[in-house]
């Protein structure tokens, strides 16, 4: 698990680099012009970037850690996949617009960046089989480091177009990681031609005790190999997630296909904003743990697969065995689904599957995690908006969006975990199946999108990702208890930290509504609906609260949420504190693997 810690610490430094290029440009841009680079473009690199490489991010790391050349074969198929989808849409968006050269030379940029990026993968797909997680630190903030500056110093210049400048800074990104993971590569240039082990005794002095025998030496290096064939298996495992990448891709994505389809450039640039600041929690907590949680599912679902036991079940018992599988319908649980025959054997004590005691804890976790920004969010997020944005920003529909957004974290936090353990533990025909059921989401998704978001716009269109955010959850939580034998009760926090989270919810919003009324878009709608009587009570608290400056009333507004989070703290430390110490115990377990 020392992923998650590693994985957190790239993406904080990552990030939090993004966000103050993102702080910057947006209070120097239109929410129009920000609409087009956070909405437009963004849709055009992830994409083309997604589709291309994350069937073979997730498949490739069942492959053993010791064929390093059948981990860059299959990885590199992911190369030319990705210059065939870039290729045709670069030309059909350009066809769009015509006489527009300076969206053209954007577009093509951006294509260029997605080869460029792409070079870089297999090294990446290799990092991560081998662990290498500090690698992974390195490159992501250079990277991203280098993308910063190069925008800040373009956006600087008066006649910097937007377009040109974000694509010019995500070339500059792709180039320094290539640069960075070819650097890595060249490193390993001993390991890949033949040194096999070589790295697993270094340290050893020759002719020492601790040194290996000539014997082990011979048993290492067959054991490594390097031949650069491709993995069949791996392969398509790959092809299956590339489908689910689709299917993932529209419901990660579809809300901001669906605004620029739909919606004014104006609507885009608020969503990208939102999107933009709820993607600091998403990208340094969520991602990190639903990462580590996919590689320990995976590993787990290969040990068992390796030590003979029966790793998952084909509840329904539909053939025969497969990775991640057991045989012939066994149910590992022991119950229905298993072989009628089987009564007549000698009763045989099956283990639990390793993913029973990685479950739990972890999302139990991250739900608390997501709960307490959830609860916080949409008391301080115009206080937020307009310290760091301004005034412009602060008077948009932004605040409003953005506390909306933070109430579907919970959801998107366990979605993450519960999908990473399905994704790592299920077998090939379970996958299958998996596939179909993301499919029919998905086309509920584009539905839900479309109806909601022509009704509500924005919020409409976050309404459309939580309902189906929530189905994912559902047939994750379905999964994980048929096949597992978890109880989704198990999965949740304790009634005591909801409890705590519940009372801070309505302490913060309340003092907003006291300290920051004018902050309140609800309260200005609802005071025309008031009598007389009441409205001019609340006049008179308006006007009240008006006597004392704006920075007093902030800063005991802050001081109130700050001293609520601490109470939410305690409290979760107090109910939460079993899964935090299963966290620490399979941390040790895997250091002394």
């Amino acid at each position: 698990l020392r992923m998650i810690w590693y994985s957190a610490a790239s993406q904080i430094l990552s990030r939090g680099l993004t966000f103050g290029l993102n702080l910057l440009s947006a209070r120097s841009l239109t929410p129009q012009a920000y609409g087009v680079v956070a909405i437009q473009l963004h849709l055009l690199n992830t994409t083309l970037l997604f589709l291309s490489r994350e069937g073979f991010r997730r498949g490739c790391l069942r492959i053993d850690a010791r064929k390093p050349g059948s981990v860059l074969a299959t990885s590199a198929l992911c190369i030319p996949l990705g210059a065939v989808f870039s290729a045709p849409s670069i030309w059909l968006l350009v066809q769009r617009r015509p006489g527009d050269v300076v969206w053209h030379q954007a577009l093509q940029l951006q294509g260029l960046a997605v080869v460029v990026e792409l070079l870089s993968e297999p090294l990446y797909v290799l990092a991560t089989v081998r662990k290498q997680y500090s690698l992974r630190v390195g490159v992501e903030a250079g990277a991203q480091l280098a993308k910063s500056v190069l925008i800040a110093g373009l956006l600087a210049r008066p006649d910097a177009d937007p377009a040109v400048a974000f694509s010019l800074g995500q070339l500059a990104y792709a180039g320094a990681t290539l640069l960075c993971y070819a650097a890595w590569g060249c490193s390993l240039r001993g390991v890949l031609g033949g040194a096999g082990s070589a790295e697993a005794h270094a340290g050893a002095p020759a002719g020492s005790k601790a040194a290996p025998s000539q014997e082990q030496h011979a048993a290492d290096q067959a054991a490594t190999d390097t031949r650069p064939g491709l993995d069949l298996p791996a392969l398509q495992l790959s092809g299956l997630f590339g489908v689910q990448a689709v299917g993932k891709l529209v419901l990660a994505e579809g809300s901001k296909f669906t605004l620029a389809a739909l919606q004014s450039s104006y609507d885009q640039g608020v969503l990208g904003l939102v999107t933009n600041l709820g993607s600091l929690l998403v990208r340094t907590v969520f991602q990190p743990f639903e990462e580590a949680a996919f590689l320990a599912f995976s590993r787990a679902a290969a040990g068992v697969a390796r030590d003979g036991g029966d790793g998952v079940a084909e509840g329904r018992g539909d053939g025969g065995a497969e990775p991640g599988d057991a045989a012939s319908g066994a149910d590992i649980r022991g119950g229905p689904g298993r072989d009628p025959s089987a009564t007549a054997r000698p009763a045989v004590t099956r283990t639990p599957h390793p993913a029973c005691h990685l479950l739990p804890p972890l999302t139990r976790c991250i739900v608390t995690f997501a709960l307490v920004a959830a609860a916080f969010a949409p008391a301080y997020a115009h206080l937020a908006l307009l310290l760091g944005y301004g005034r412009v920003w602060a008077a948009s529909p932004a605040p409003g969006v953005l506390g909306a957004y933070a109430a579907s974290l919970p959801l998107l936090a366990a979605n993450g975990v519960l999908e990473a353990c399905v994704h790592g533990c299920a077998g090939r025909r379970q996958l299958a199946r998996a596939n179909a059921a993301l499919v029919a989401l998905s086309v509920a998704h584009v539905a839900a999108l479309l109806g909601l978001t022509a009704a509500l716009g924005t919020l409409g269109t976050l309404a459309a990702d939580a309902v189906n955010m929530a189905g994912r959850v559902l047939y994750c939580l379905a999964w994980v208890r048929r096949e597992l034998g978890v109880a989704p009760a198990g999965l949740w926090p304790r009634a005591g930290t909801l409890q705590a989270l519940a009372v801070a919810a309505l302490a913060t919003s309340a003092a907003r509504l006291l300290l920051m009324p004018e902050s309140s878009g609800l309260l200005a709608a609802g005071r025309r609906y008031l009598g007389p009587g009441p409205r001019a009570t609340l006049d008179a608290l308006l006007m009240a609260t008006g006597e004392y400056s704006f920075l007093a009333r902030a800063a005991l507004h802050v001081a109130l949420g700050g001293t609520a989070l601490a109470a939410v703290v305690a409290a979760a430390l107090a109910h939460e504190g079993d899964a935090l110490r299963q966290l620490r115990a399979l941390r040790k377990g895997a250091k002394s693997d």
